[in-house]
Formats: C-alpha cells, structure tokens, sequence
C-alpha cells in the first residue's frame, strides 16, 4: 500500500506528503527538519521515523479505505499504476535529438525576432523573465489595472506579472504586447523544458510520473 496514493483516494483535497499524514494519523511530534541535520545519529533516526511512521499510517489508511468502500477503487485504479509507472521511469522515452536541435534553431530564431518586436513596443529593451521589471512596465508606465499575487509561503500579497496575472490584462486591455510576452514566455518554456535539457548515455529523457498529479 502507497500511502500517498491511498490517502489521495480518501481525501483528494488534503495535502498527502508523510509530514501532514504523519500529524493526521500518528502522536509522533513533528520531526521533518531532522532531515536537515548534520549530525548523522539524528539522520538515521530521522529516517527510521519515516519507516515506522508509514507503517503505522498504512494499517490506519487502509482501513479507512474499506470503510469507505474505495479499497476495490484504489488497488484496481490507482495502486495498479505503480509497477508500469516505475518501468515507464526505468525505460525512458525516446527523443529525436536531430530534430530537437532543428526545432531549436527555429525556436531560438523566433524568440529573437520576438523580443526585438516587443523591445520596439516597449520602447526599450525589457526582460519578460523579470517580475520587477514587467511590474514597472505594466503598473508605472502604461497604468493597467494592478494583478496582486499572494506568496504561500510569505503569506503577503504583491503585485504580479505571471501567467494569470497576463491572461486577466489582456482580457481587459487590447495591448498587443501583452500577446508578445506571453508568447515569448510560451517559446522559453518551451526551450528550457524540452530542448535544451540533457540525455541520458543511452539519448533518452527520463522523467518522473505523478499519480497524485
């Protein structure tokens, strides 16, 4: 039984990492910042507490799982995914690096031709990847409507020049730069995730696959 994966069958909302069962389903006070210790007997305890405390949370999780009537569910369409997930992550995927490398180029040549249009509109040279940057472009000089965006961490709430933030402007406004920015962030991602990353010695790309996802 993966307790991740059964717990997300349970509670689907609930965040499902050991820290959080562990406080759910043990009285194991929490000890997650052991991890970060130099002091090897606190780390070997610190990895024994993880053993034992999903062991515990398994038996609890399980049980709530046919109290439920989501056992048949979670051992047939969920549990079922984890030994052809783990080959999948073993084998690889294939990748077609002659093609990604032309792909590239064309990639490469558009986001140039790109960033010289949106310079041209701006007025000046502006880096999209900078929130600072684009907030000052956006806010300061063309006055839209200001997009907040909260940290989870912070909890503080500052202005945004992400993807939603983006989205929302150009609904709003019909700026055709805001377009370019967009674009432009679409063809980097594209680039960095994807084309410009490394093979493994045998040239294929490995990746991990989220049940949970």
């Amino acid at each position: 039984l993966d307790t991740m994966a059964s717990f997300h069958v349970l509670q689907p909302e609930m965040p499902k990492g050991l820290g959080f069962l562990t406080s759910v389903y043990t009285d194991q006070p929490y000890y997650k910042y052991q991890l970060k210790s130099s002091d090897m007997d606190t780390y070997f305890r610190y990895c024994a507490k993880d053993c034992v405390v999903t062991f515990e949370i398994a038996f609890k999780v399980e049980k709530e799982l046919q109290e439920e009537g989501l056992e048949k569910f979670y051992r047939e369409y969920v549990h079922a995914l984890i030994e052809p997930l783990i080959a999948m992550e073993a084998k690889g995927v294939r990748y077609d690096n002659q093609g990604a490398i032309e792909l590239r180029k064309e990639i490469k040549a558009k986001c140039k031709e790109l960033q010289e249009s949106l310079n041209k509109e701006v007025g000046y040279e502006i880096n999209i990847g900078s929130n600072k940057q684009m907030c000052k472009w956006l806010y300061e000089e063309l006055k839209l409507k200001v997009q907040m965006h909260k940290n989870k961490v912070t909890g503080k709430t500052n202005p945004s020049a992400n993807e939603d933030a983006l989205e929302k402007l150009s609904k709003l406004y019909d700026i055709p730069a805001l377009g370019m920015v967009m674009e432009l962030r679409r063809l980097s991602k594209l680039l960095s995730t994807y084309l410009d990353i490394q093979l493994d010695s045998d040239k294929r790309i490995r990746c991990s696959y989220n049940i949970t996802g």
